[in-house]
């Protein structure tokens, strides 16, 4: 790996720091841009990316790690009254990708492991998809399509690169560390803002990032803001709460060692990352998540008694939050059982949902899953081979989503585009049965990655949580690392 030269480390140091201070006015005075707000959220995206690099050619990624979570889409124009959006982490992918094939002297190395394989094809099965369905003038959003395809395909060249490419365990490790730093911070962030309600309507702008502002919020500045504080406006809990999960899950093994933190102090924000990630968000299917992925930690590891009682206290507190108190999930479970078949009913005579039905929006999206998942299955069925299209589900239906990520790709990228996610998933699962040695960073990150890949699976059981870019992404970068940490403990057992 080439080495960034110490004498030039200053003039990255420089560049880096430009682009926070061009950021941190971007989000403190939006408004004084006008226009150019998108550009110069774009500039210092690229600044920063290249400071980066004070940290070797892997910093960009440290700075893409932090971007998945928190970035948005900034609008650099119109096109027939419509915005085109570029993402920041989708330019820190791009430089990267160019930084990578400059630096290794455009030496690309075949792809040898089976999921990046497979995920190459996919990303070209779903636009094929795209392609048929403009062909044959399915009434296909062709914009919605090819802009989430994009967004949704961007991060397989870095994990090539991530699994293909020699790298120091040091930066995995790092990797890890600034991902977990992440959820801690979110999860601090977001009591302080239950506690106080802050109102960051002055700082938050539509379309560019804000690092000051919770875990995916996403504020327009006309936005009439809710009275729950940590999630307002159009923030998406239930990609908030799995992601809360996900962190928890990744820090839960490390708790045995002191390869990161003091085991004492990691417990202690454990239980916080808990509390907010799964209790405020109100995420039923986060709470399944976890439930199914606590059940899986503890029915294939063996833990220590502290662990054991921390257990038992979290279980406690959940259960009693959620079927006791008006605050947490209870009502909202118990109301949903008792009105459903109602709601069922008024679905499928297609009447939206008004407040004299006698029930509230809960229950009327938990009948709403019911019928757009019998909705995809016919969908399917019209054209099981190339589907409708990659994201073309609410162009076969008057319904937006299916509310079921299985059952819409399914219907989208037909049984051969299913067949090769299913494919991706064998063949990432097949990868964290790997004997490491016991304690090490590798052990401990496959056991909490066993875990997480299961709450990946729940979520998108009642949600299309896998089309957004925080969630994927996160998959990609996270499996990966995995894929890597295995292919490095082959390599060093043949030496």
């Amino acid at each position: 790996m080439h080495n960034i030269q110490t004498r030039n480390i200053f003039v990255f140091s420089a560049i880096g720091s430009l682009g926070l201070i061009l950021l941190a006015l971007t989000i403190c005075f939006p408004l004084s841009f006008y226009g150019l707000l998108p550009l110069f959220v774009i500039a210092a995206t690229v600044l920063i990316t290249f400071g980066s690099l004070r940290y070797g050619i892997y910093g960009p990624l440290y700075f893409l790690m932090i971007l998945i979570p928190y970035s948005q889409s900034v609008t650099i124009f119109n096109i027939t009254g419509r915005e085109v959006n570029v993402g920041m982490h989708t330019t820190v992918v791009c430089l990267i990708i160019l930084i990578m094939i400059i630096v290794k002297r455009f030496r690309i190395p075949i792809i040898k492991e089976p999921p990046t394989s497979v995920l190459f094809l996919l990303g070209l099965w779903t636009f094929l998809t795209i392609v048929v369905a403009i062909i044959s003038r399915s009434g296909l959003s062709i914009s919605n399509s090819i802009v989430t395809w994009i967004r949704w395909i961007q991060f397989i060249p870095i994990v090539y690169f991530i699994t293909s490419f020699d790298i120091d365990t040091k930066y995995i490790k790092n990797f890890v560390k600034i991902f977990i730093w992440l959820g801690i911070i979110t999860a601090f962030w977001g009591i302080i803002e239950v506690a106080t309600h802050t109102d960051l309507e002055a700082r938050a702008f539509r379309g560019a990032v804000t690092f000051t502002r919770p875990l995916f919020r996403e504020l327009d500045l006309a936005s009439s803001f809710g009275d729950n504080g940590f999630y307002r406006g159009s923030a998406n809990y239930n990609v908030s709460g799995a992601f809360m999960v996900i962190v928890t899950f990744i820090t839960l093994p490390f708790l045995r060692t002191r390869v990161f933190f003091n085991t004492r102090i990691i417990s202690f924000l454990l239980i916080l990352l808990l509390l907010v990630g799964i209790a405020v968000t109100k995420s039923r299917s986060s709470v399944l998540a976890f439930i199914g992925g606590i059940a899986f930690y503890a029915y294939s590891y063996s833990a220590k008694k502290f662990l054991n009682v921390m257990f038992a206290f979290l279980v406690v507190v959940i259960v009693f939050f959620t079927f006791f108190s008006n605050y947490w999930l209870g009502p909202m479970i118990i109301d949903t059982i008792d009105k459903l078949p109602d709601a069922m009913s008024i679905v499928k005579l297609g009447e939206p949902w008004n407040s004299s039905m006698g029930f509230n929006m809960n229950v009327y999206g938990a009948a709403m899953r019911w019928v757009a998942i019998k909705e995809a299955f016919r969908i399917f069925l019209d054209s099981p081979i190339f589907g409708v299209g990659f994201f073309g589900f609410s162009s076969a239906s008057i319904l937006g989503t299916s509310e079921n990520f299985y059952m819409q790709f399914l219907s989208e990228t037909g049984i051969i585009g299913f067949g090769l996610l299913m494919m991706y998933f064998y063949y990432v699962w097949d990868k964290t049965k790997t004997k490491f040695l016991k304690g090490s960073f590798e052990d401990n990150y496959q056991i909490g990655f066993r875990s997480v890949f299961i709450v990946f699976l729940i979520v998108n059981f009642t949600g299309t949580l896998m089309y957004d870019t925080r969630i994927w992404g996160l998959l990609l970068i996270l499996s990966a690392i995995q894929i890597y940490n295995v292919k490095k403990h082959k390599f060093i057992d043949i030496k």
